[in-house]
């Protein structure tokens, strides 16, 4: 699978826009390095909880029959940090042909 990340913004942004990194973004990314790159960083979450004062629902992330059985949770500046060192070494081995 080809994927251009463009980033229009000069900094990072301030704040969080996720809470985590989920098992197939992990598997895409692992061919290039990056994963594991996060992952030194990374809490591995592997239960999760969806609440609204109550319990509504639980997420057995650990049930899953896959590589990463976790969602991987790291700051936003982290996650960018890792990514912005890696893209120009991804770019220069897959140029963008657009």
């Amino acid at each position: 699978m080809d994927v251009h990340l463009l980033e229009q913004r000069p900094t990072p942004g301030p704040g969080s826009r996720a809470i985590g990194i989920h098992p197939p973004t992990l598997s895409a990314m692992e061919p290039s390095g990056v994963t594991e790159q996060l992952l030194q960083h990374a809490l591995r979450v592997r239960t999760g909880e969806a609440r609204a004062v109550l319990l509504l629902g639980t997420v057995q992330f650990d049930a899953l029959k896959r590589r990463f059985p976790f969602v991987a949770t790291l700051p936003q500046e982290t996650t960018e940090a890792v990514l912005g060192a890696a893209a120009p070494r991804l770019s220069a081995e897959r140029p963008c042909s657009s």
